[in-house]
């Protein structure tokens, strides 16, 4: 039973570290444009971003960086989850 909660929680984590990562890659992209000094800003917003993202590097751009934070966030998560329904049965 422990080792499915940690599986489930740990799946979990993969999941939503797939689906928000590209979302975290182009707001990085866009606040590291502003933060150089940038005026008139590289990206016109998030959609922007995001094209000219897989326009000069493919899908594979949103997903720079994705194994550590894969790394990251499926053991975190994991834990997370487990030792919230174990203090929840108890």
């Amino acid at each position: 039973d422990l080792q499915q909660l940690v599986t489930a929680g740990t799946i979990a984590g993969i999941m939503q570290t797939m689906v928000t990562h590209p979302l975290e890659t182009i707001r990085s992209r866009m606040s590291v444009g502003s933060s150089l000094g940038d005026k008139h800003g590289r990206y016109s917003g998030m959609v922007d971003c995001a094209r000219k993202c897989m326009q000069t590097e493919g899908l594979g751009g949103l997903y720079k960086g994705f194994a550590p934070a894969l790394a990251m966030s499926g053991p975190y998560v994991g834990a997370q989850m487990t030792f919230y329904e174990l203090i929840k049965r108890s």
